[in-house]
């Protein structure tokens, strides 16, 4: 019999569980029947962007996170709650004392539920990496719990620097790094196999870096100085900063020294060519006007011409 657990989000957080119920497994046994709640209101501090606005989870998200959990070997079925009888309700860490919004994510989980209380130096998320490319960087860099005071723009002088996230989160950040590439991915199991192949994640208190953080690839992360509640932990390495030194410092220790010129910014040029003997000059205006993450829909647009 699998033992319940209700969680209402957010994604990242439901990551951070997932270290107490995998030893809820390893200590009796038991698989997990995750009931996910979904629509909850959220409520954030002020100024703050999240990608679903008002609400903490719904079920776009729950459907990209499903197949991560189910590769998990201590999840038995993730599904949406409804009123039925559970085990544990995990939602409970937002009425008891943790000390949110600071400590650790996953620590809050075992202040409630001390049998949860896992070895948070080892990996508890697994999926099977790709062939590994040794100069990938993925960086990922949401609106909330930013560092006002550090930038990123040296990260134009490492030559393949990978942006994982919202398209609007990528163009944000694409203007300090103008030859960063935009990932895009059909579910988070896709994107956790690419976050445990790169050579380094770099990311602030995220969801992105939540998956990081739980298969211990090599990793920095951006502390918010407001709501510190990551601690990078065990192997990777993983590492934390305030400030802009220690940020180019750790970058420089994994990621080895910059470059001394810039990246070449990735141009749309091939493709512009191939349209020039496709589409007229008004159709070509449009074009010019997208963006890497508009690749897509670009190459429909050449498919519709032709």
């Amino acid at each position: 019999m699998a033992i319940t657990y209700k969680h209402s989000g957010n994604a990242g957080d439901i990551i951070y569980a997932l270290a107490g119920i995998k030893q809820i497994h390893l200590k009796y046994g038991k698989k997990a029947d995750i009931r996910l709640w979904l629509d909850r209101p959220g409520f954030y501090y002020q100024g703050a962007t999240h990608p679903l606005g008002d609400v903490i989870f719904n079920q776009y998200m729950m459907d990209r996170l499903r197949p991560l959990l189910m590769a998990q070997p201590y999840v038995e079925s993730v599904e949406p709650y409804r009123g039925e009888k559970i085990i544990v309700d995990l939602d409970l860490i937002r009425q008891r004392k943790v000390n949110m919004p600071y400590g650790s994510i996953a620590r809050w989980y075992f202040y409630v539920f001390p049998d949860m209380a896992a070895d948070l130096s080892l990996p508890w998320l697994q999926v099977p990496a790709m062939v590994q490319d040794d100069d990938i960087i993925l960086v990922n860099r949401t609106e909330r719990y930013r560092n006002p005071f550090i930038s990123y723009e040296f990260l134009r002088y490492y030559p393949s620097v990978y942006f994982v996230g919202t398209p609007g989160e990528y163009q944000l950040l694409a203007k300090q790094i103008p030859s960063m590439k935009y990932l895009e991915f059909k579910n988070f199991y896709d994107l956790a196999v690419a976050i445990r192949s790169c050579k380094l994640f770099i990311g602030n208190q995220s969801m992105c870096f939540a998956i990081a953080e739980a298969m211990k690839t090599p990793r920095i992360l951006e502390v918010c100085d407001f709501a510190p509640n990551v601690v990078p932990s065990g192997g990777g390495p993983g590492f934390d900063f305030y400030s802009q030194a220690a940020f180019e410092y750790y970058v420089t220790e994994l990621a080895g020294k910059r470059m001394d010129k810039p990246a070449v910014v990735p141009s749309p040029d091939p493709i512009r060519a191939a349209m020039l003997a496709l589409v007229s000059q008004d159709v070509m205006k449009r074009v010019g006007e997208l963006t890497l993450v508009d690749y897509p829909r670009l190459l429909k647009l050449a498919e519709y011409v032709r």
